[in-house]
């Protein structure tokens, strides 16, 4: 089983109840080459889940009495074919 304070599983219906996507689509710019309201939804959808992961991050941080010192955030479905330096060094 995961570990549920480094994981969060979220459906649609998690996501309609605590986001106003109704509110977000009113600031569609126009004219645009995006695609309403696809375009607009998917992008709230990307910011809804840094802010959860970012939060889950904080809490974990809170816990451990640490700061992390870098954080990455990479999708799982891209294939990165370079390696992705993260040290200052």
């Amino acid at each position: 089983l995961t570990d549920s304070s480094k994981v969060m599983f979220e459906t649609e219906e998690d996501f309609q109840r605590q986001q106003n996507v109704d509110f977000y689509r009113t600031l569609f710019p126009k004219p645009s080459q995006w695609s309403y309201p696809t375009s607009m939804d998917n992008m709230i959808r990307q910011w809804h889940s840094i802010s959860k992961v970012w939060a889950l991050m904080e809490s974990h941080e809170q816990k451990l009495q640490k700061r992390y010192n870098r954080v990455g955030l990479f999708r799982p479905d891209v294939v990165y074919t370079h390696p992705i330096r993260i040290n200052s060094d």
